[in-house]
């Protein structure tokens, strides 16, 4: 019950200071229900289930003088019938940003945000908001940004976990930098360094991963890039593991235009590196921490931790996408493919070595009805080659979902 009043007032506080202030306000707000089934094949019996989620966002943007503003954006995210108490459960209420943003502090080129909200790297790779997720990612910190005119640099730092403990015991911390350089509209270059750290004494980590981003859309044709090393040490089941791992991506794309229809290929290979051997104490599995699996992983997110999914032995994606986009229909589509195998050889039951890990085919449309509704649908196939068969550790096959958008301002 205190919480519904404390939302309750925060509501009532916010209307009230638009309306009386002389700071400029804007209010929006998202709801996005989305309908979910999948099948799963185990032991040659097929099984459906089916769910739903809804997730809604309101937003709060202030504008004052001197370059100040401040967002706050309340979050509810739930699955349908989670409730058996719909009048007396609050519990998927959460504050997902809340922030202040100081932009020329001082006078000077630097800006300043402090408090909750999203923040990513590159494209997403490593670090993301992960937009897909019926709840997203956000970071309790603060990001300091010194710019030029082609230049900026993010110094960040954020809480990951914080136990309260003294000494900051078993607390978690993610801190880094990052270098943007935008010669041009179309061209980013971005060289990035963090490090992520947890003192503990069964799941200590203190990890630097290094590495850069290059993204060019020039002319309809599309490149990136994208090389990350890390290195420091971490410990998994009480045993200490010195990393040493790498991640390297590219893409290759180009767009067909015309004035009804706009026609894509884009070819990919994603790579991470795995361990040839566990019972060492030198980790070769790359680990992404925070990084966007449905953009990058495939979309039926089989791949969610990339190291025990993968059972350490690392990954190589092998994927391209075709794409419709019909401009007076304001409907997209695309078809995506993905070959997945390990980056290292898996052992088998009969002793047989293998990298077969499964491939999968996404199907996904998008329509755009109007300036504040859209809607998305998708149907994905996974299909399990060698390890998983082995292991049997497979399950979700085919997926279908349809979401709405709905946006308001």
């Amino acid at each position: 019950m205190k919480k519904v009043l404390l939302y309750i007032l925060l509501i009532y506080f916010i209307v009230n200071f638009a309306n009386y202030s002389q700071i400029s306000t804007k209010f929006s707000a998202e709801i996005r229900p989305t309908l979910e089934t999948y099948s799963d094949k185990l032991s040659d019996k097929i099984k459906v289930n089916s769910y739903s989620t809804i997730r809604t966002k309101l937003n709060a943007l202030f504008e004052a003088q001197n370059n100040i503003t401040g967002f706050i954006q309340l979050q509810d995210s739930r699955y349908f019938g989670e409730e058996k108490d719909p009048i007396n459960s609050i519990n998927g209420v959460d504050l997902h940003q809340g922030y202040i943003h100081v932009e020329n502090m001082f006078g000077f080129q630097y800006n300043l945000k402090v408090g909750r909200f999203e923040y990513e790297l590159g494209a997403g790779r490593l670090i993301s908001p992960y937009e897909w997720s019926p709840v997203g990612r956000s970071f309790d910190g603060v990001v300091f940004t010194p710019y030029l005119k082609h230049v900026s640099i993010d110094v960040f730092g954020f809480k990951t976990d914080e136990t309260l403990f003294s000494n900051d015991s078993l607390d978690a911390h993610l801190i880094g930098t990052r270098l943007l350089y935008k010669p041009s509209d179309y061209y980013i270059i971005e060289p990035y360094i963090f490090n992520e750290k947890k003192v503990s004494d069964s799941k200590h980590l203190d990890r630097f991963t290094t590495g850069l981003f290059i993204r060019g859309d020039i002319s309809n044709f599309l490149h990136e890039a994208e090389f990350s090393y890390q290195w420091g040490n971490e410990k998994i089941d009480g045993i200490k593991q010195y990393t040493s791992a790498f991640m390297a991506a590219a893409k290759l794309g180009y767009t067909f235009k015309t004035k009804a229809v706009d026609l894509g290929l884009i070819a990919g290979l994603e790579y991470l590196s795995g361990d040839d051997n566990l019972s060492d104490n030198d980790l070769k599995a790359f680990t992404v921490p925070f990084g966007d699996i449905y953009k990058y992983y495939g979309n039926i997110e089989y791949i969610e931790d990339t190291k025990e999914d993968l059972f350490y032995k690392g990954l190589m994606d092998i994927n391209a996408e075709l794409f419709f986009n019909v401009i007076k229909a304001k409907l997209d589509i695309s078809l995506a493919g993905h070959y997945f195998m390990t980056a290292q050889n898996y052992m088998l039951s009969d002793s047989s070595n293998s990298k077969q890990y499964g491939w999968e085919l996404d199907l996904s449309l998008y329509y755009q009805y109007n300036d504040n509704l859209g809607l998305e649908g998708g149907i994905y196939y996974f299909a399990p080659l060698d390890i998983l068969r082995d292991t049997n550790l497979y399950d979700k096959t085919i997926w279908l979902y349809l979401t709405f958008y709905a946006y308001f301002e």
